[in-house]
């Protein structure tokens, strides 16, 4: 019977790697679409997605607010690019 759990552990960990495969593939398809935009880096970066949200590390509140208005416009413009996966875009200050 150890040898199932042994065997149960395999699989746990192909699919936990298929899984970080899958959310990878997903972040460089965002980041291909973001850069094709054209967004300064020095605006904003996308920092992951969950659930159909992207967040986006800007360095400061002024970076925020300009993409912050450009919101919706954005969230389309990816989306025409990505099968409609993204729901959402929130936006958080930090540092680079």
């Amino acid at each position: 019977m150890s040898s199932d759990c042994g065997n149960w552990k395999k699989t746990g960990s192909m699919i936990g790697g298929i899984l970080k495969e899958i959310d990878v593939s997903v972040k460089d398809s965002v980041e291909k679409a973001w850069e094709e935009l054209g967004i300064d880096p020095s605006k904003g970066s996308i920092m992951t997605m969950k659930n159909g949200v992207l967040f986006v590390k800007v360095p400061g509140s002024a970076q925020m607010q300009e993409l912050w208005f450009r919101k919706d416009e954005i969230r389309g413009k990816l989306n025409s690019r990505l099968d409609n996966r993204i729901k959402d875009i929130r936006f958080r200050v930090g540092g680079y």
